[in-house]
């Protein structure tokens, strides 16, 4: 019924003009939110639920890279992205007790496969579980020791695989803590993609062919999964985009069929 500003601090203005920067994910850690505004290498707290913002790392201010993913887990700040072009990275970062700041910015040891030049979309860790992933150019990667160590269990190689998926979306129904929904769309064949597996990420059923836009007519005109969300009853929804940004459809996804 209404809406409360809770951006006041992502307006920046410089010697002739202002602007808003630009913010692609925000995420709550008990009664601390952050996000990843003006792109870069920022992440930014808030300590008062959105009445003001600061950094933890970078700046109050638009970058020129684009925006890294990140999430809070097992007392660290996890990060990945592209920067510069074509340098993937995914890097950790320990917290202080309460989460309202960096212990150190140095990064602290992990493992994590060659990730060549794939750019990283998403980093979540479903939930309480110690369970992470990270969703990036044409794989998906998990850890089971809250971020310390990866493996791919999706990966596709950089040309002449059957696809290169983009997961920007990741989903665990409630009650089922080994199922994972995958979505995004494939960048080889710019088509909408959708896959699920019951044990945790080993082995993947590629719901893909199921979803409208997958037999698109326009050779450019790209198809993708935009959201997939659990509703209060249980049912899976993803919202796909037949064309780019064009044709949207909402749909109904029981695991195994549509």
């Amino acid at each position: 019924m209404t809406f409360v500003p809770k951006d006041k601090d992502f307006r920046i203005c410089y010697a002739t003009y202002c602007e808003r920067m630009e913010v692609n994910d925000i995420k709550a850690v008990g009664k601390r939110w952050f996000a990843n505004g003006g792109a870069g290498q920022n992440v930014q707290v808030s300590n008062d639920q959105g009445l003001s913002w600061k950094p933890i790392m970078g700046s109050m201010d638009s970058m020129s890279c684009t925006h890294q993913a990140f999430e809070v887990a097992g007392g660290r700040l996890l990060t990945g992205g592209e920067c510069p072009l074509d340098m993937a990275y995914v890097r950790a970062y320990s917290m202080n007790a309460d989460n309202s700041a960096l212990a150190s910015m140095v990064p602290v040891p992990i493992s994590v496969p060659e990730l060549e030049n794939r750019n990283v979309h998403l980093i979540t860790s479903l939930g309480k579980s110690e369970r992470v992933f990270i969703g990036v150019e044409g794989g998906l990667l998990r850890s089971d020791d809250s971020g310390k160590s990866y493996k791919f269990v999706l990966k596709q190689p950089l040309s002449g695989g059957t696809g290169y998926p983009y997961i920007t979306k990741l989903l665990s129904p409630a009650g089922k803590p080994n199922v994972i929904v995958a979505a995004g769309f494939d960048k080889a064949h710019g088509l909408p993609y959708l896959a699920w597996s019951n044990d945790n990420g080993d082995k993947w059923t590629d719901l893909s062919s199921l979803l409208p836009g997958y037999k698109r007519t326009g050779a450019d005109a790209t198809s993708e999964v935009t959201s997939i969300a659990e509703d209060a009853q249980g049912r899976i929804l993803v919202t796909v985009n037949e064309e780019f940004k064009k044709k949207g459809r909402l749909l109904e996804v029981t695991l195994g069929k549509l």
